[in-house]
């Protein structure tokens, strides 16, 4: 990289003889004109995440030269990390003299979030949250389960996609790239806001496929698991085809639904038996749901955390309610108004002690589930350092579902997933919380009893190290700032370490020189590194910059006589914000050097 040279000769008479050689008096001609204004552009001040704080300007013209005070506010919980321009911090103090250049500016404030009632060590650490914003192309196309809501960074969420009529969907795209085609996909909340696009396609004559459900007559069984979220009363017609609704006595659902299929219940008016344990996309059993139905027994997914009002009033003939949440949902008005007495609920054995102390649900007898749950433990290769695999995540995921749990990864050498359901299959993950995995089981079944797992091998983490060195060699690492950002330009961390990766993974860092060595060397440009399985000792050369000698002679313009004595000022800018000037004097003969 060359560096630019701006050279400004300035001209001073050290003596009074050329006044004399000239002869008359001084009477300069064309003088500036003293109304131009001086230069200014915009300053721009921008707060992250966006509800850290504010500042005493968010934009204003600032002239060439200025020296503007920034000042930062902290909002309630938050504090003030720093100044950043394109990158590079400028300052972390709360106020700070920033030197205006001849261009437009855009600085970041950066507020990190550190509420003061957290500072007791066992209390549960908030995390910074961002936006995720999903919208549908075509618009007409569908819905989701999320349309803009703030998640905890590093979080997994379970997002869906729901088809209107007549739609079927592709994919999740984020900036022109597919994520997922799956109508069911688990996103890791990064460190940014984000806008997803869910694209549908219209498809009139996409019929469903009811052959994968299952139908007896004899029994009056009804199995789904093939379905449009949003018509399962449609899939249940489909399979019971050529027989009447009335011959419907049981039904169990597999898949995502939305509060749209809970009516189905009373479409059948004999149906006894509604199994929902293995649905998920709800969160909520919607008011008046099941009210005065003929329902006997009803199960209930582990992802409800609510009941509506009246959801199971005048339910004459329920006598069993079995409800997989770990903690107990909260209830609406009069949800179970109306019922016979002796209604028993089943829940997880682990979580019995929590309905015994929740209103609405200690009135009922409580027993523990029985039969259709067991319990997944999942080990590791022996040998492991777990050590290595600390904070990460554990994650085992229903394949039909979608259905997540999870373990914080410590020390433990075996992890217990309790209240698996029966006859289920599950994929089991240990990822990082950029969602880069590390060791995965596939297609573990849980039929009727514990089942034992353990990872066959697992990718080793790597650490990546970066050292900057000058043309001598040494090591000059400390007095640099070095940013890293993954293969999509996201900022990932500063600092000269990054932990816990995986091979092959793609990142990229950017070396910062501070005024002493931008005067020296030019400034390395952004580097794209690939993690090795080992080794990851990465060097950055510095390159010094060309040095070079410029002379001349200055002459009196009018007598072309050589002008001694007169200050030569030459000023070199680095890395577009330090300035250096080199001063000489002319000698008798005019000549500088």
């Amino acid at each position: 990289m060359k560096t630019k040279i701006s050279m400004v000769i300035f001209l001073f008479w050290v003596h009074m003889m050329a006044w004399a050689q000239l002869g008359g008096d001084y009477n300069p001609t064309n003088p500036a004109d003293p109304t131009v204004l001086p230069q200014k552009y915009t300053l721009t001040l921008t707060a992250t995440p966006s509800e850290g704080g504010s500042f005493n300007t968010t934009s204003t013209k600032v002239t060439v030269g200025e020296n503007y005070n920034l000042r930062a506010y902290p909002n309630t919980d938050y504090v003030f990390v720093a100044w950043l321009c394109n990158g590079d911090t400028l300052s972390k103090a709360t106020s700070y003299s920033y030197s205006m250049p001849a261009h437009n500016v855009k600085i970041t404030g950066v507020f990190v979030y550190a509420p003061s009632h957290l500072s007791d060590p066992n209390a549960e650490v908030s995390v910074p949250k961002h936006q995720l914003s999903i919208v549908a192309s075509p618009t007409e196309g569908g819905s989701f389960n999320i349309q803009k809501e703030r998640l905890a960074e590093g979080s997994t969420n379970s997002l869906r996609a729901y088809t209107n009529t007549d739609f079927v969907f592709k994919g999740w795209m984020l900036n022109g790239r597919v994520l997922s085609t799956s109508q069911t996909f688990s996103y890791v909340m990064p460190k940014r806001d984000v806008n997803l696009i869910g694209v549908f396609e219209y498809n009139p004559a996409n019929p469903a496929n009811p052959a994968r459900n299952y139908w007896n007559k004899v029994t009056g069984q009804v199995i789904v698991d093939d379905f449009t979220t949003g018509s399962l009363s449609s899939a249940v017609s489909s399979a019971i085809s050529g027989s009447n609704s009335g011959d419907v006595t049981m039904i169990t659902v597999a898949g995502v639904m939305n509060s749209n299929d809970f009516g189905i219940a009373n479409n059948y008016t004999n149906c006894t038996l509604l199994d929902l344990s293995r649905v998920t996309g709800v969160s909520e059993v919607p008011s008046y749901a099941f009210d005065y139905t003929n329902l006997e027994s009803v199960y209930l997914p582990a992802t409800i955390e609510a009941i509506g009002a009246r959801a199971f009033a005048e339910c004459k003939s329920l006598y069993s309610l079995t409800c997989y949440a770990m903690t107990p949902p909260s209830l609406g008005n009069n949800v179970f108004s109306g019922i016979p007495e002796g209604l028993v609920v089943y829940v997880p054995a682990a979580a019995i002690h929590q309905y015994q102390d929740a209103n609405g649900w200690k009135d009922f007898t409580l027993l523990p589930v029985q039969g259709d749950i067991s319990n997944l433990s999942v080990g590791f290769p022996a040998g492991t350092n777990l050590a290595e695999y600390a904070n990460m995540w554990l994650e085992l995921i229903n394949k039909k579902s979608n259905q997540q749990m999870h373990f914080v990864m410590t020390d433990r050498d075996v992890y217990v997933f309790n209240n698996v359901i029966n006859n289920t299959i599950w994929e089991v993950v240990l990822r990082n919380q950029d969602g880069d995995i590390f060791g995965r089981i596939d297609n573990v079944q849980v039929k009727e009893e514990d089942v034992n797992v353990a990872f066959a091998s697992l990718t080793k983490p790597q650490n990546v190290t970066l050292t900057v060195k000058d043309a001598s060699g040494k090591d000059v690492t400390a007095q640099t700032q070095v940013t890293w950002t993954d293969a999509q330009g996201n900022y990932v961390s500063q600092g000269t370490k990054l932990s816990g990766l995986p091979v092959d993974k793609k990142v990229s860092y950017r070396v910062t020189l501070p005024q002493e060595l931008a005067m020296l060397y030019d400034v390395p440009t952004v580097t794209e590194y690939t993690v090795k399985n080992g080794g990851n000792n990465v060097v950055c050369q510095l390159e010094a910059i060309k040095q070079v000698t410029i002379s001349g002679t200055v002459k009196e313009a009018l007598t072309g006589q050589a002008l001694s004595g007169a200050t030569i000022s030459v000023s070199q800018t680095f890395a577009g914000k330090y300035t250096k000037t080199i001063n000489a004097k002319t000698d008798n003969k005019g000549h500088y050097s």
